[in-house]
């Protein structure tokens, strides 16, 4: 039962997990721009973000766990990845959005997002690193749970496409395209909620159920 538990709120952690992400998504301001730093959405948007972020901590875990066996080596190192990645990305969400803020009103010279790292000196120096390596493991972790969940077929394998596509596109700004963050991000979003709503549904969590009440 308690297992089933951890399934039933990973789903409903997923699925609300998913409306927020695209509502961040949506009201973030683009901080390729001057301008977007300061924006009142900017820190607005990254608190959306964190509580997101830690939905989908706890979404995670019910995933893994709905999957099983079906998840094989492949699927445990992307449930670690992922975790670490979205854990470390929650701090980053945080931190641009009071940091950042206030770092933006302080320092003229900061107009956009880039023009922050060149601020970070001395004991901060390697903050930035610090923070790519987290949005690097965040990437590579849905990447995986993507293909776990294409691979495993526990779950609608589209799910799978949805996360590794959306997650993808929604690092477009580093490339200088920020309509491709937010397509990403809406599609990432989009297939956040929908596996929610698919493990709710799937006919393995009642499965476990059943076989929960009949031990």
């Amino acid at each position: 039962m308690a297992i089933r538990n951890l399934v039933r709120v990973g789903a409903w952690a997923m699925l609300v997990g998913g409306f927020v992400l695209i509502a961040h998504t949506l009201i973030h301001p683009d901080d390729t721009v001057a301008g977007g730093l300061t924006s009142p959405l900017f820190p607005a948007s990254h608190i959306l973000g964190a509580v997101a972020y830690l939905l989908l901590v706890v979404g995670l875990v019910g995933v893994y766990i709905l999957q099983g066996d079906a998840n094989g080596k492949l699927g445990l190192v992307a449930f670690l990845v992922a975790l670490t990645g979205t854990v470390l990305t929650t701090g980053l969400v945080l931190d641009e959005a009071f940091f950042l803020t206030d770092l933006a009103i302080r320092v003229p010279e900061v107009k956009t997002l880039s023009d922050s790292f060149q601020q970070f000196t001395g004991a901060l120096a390697a903050y930035p690193l610090v923070l790519l390596t987290g949005l690097l493991l965040y990437a590579l972790g849905y990447i995986l749970v993507g293909i776990t969940i294409w691979r495993a077929n526990v779950l609608p394998r589209w799910i799978g496409i949805a996360l590794v596509v959306g997650v993808v596109l929604s690092f477009g700004s580093f490339v200088g395209s920020y309509l491709a963050h937010q397509v990403g991000g809406v599609l990432f979003g989009i297939g956040i909620a929908w596996l929610g709503y698919a493990m709710l549904i799937s006919k393995r969590a009642a499965m476990m159920l059943a076989l929960a009440q009949a031990t």
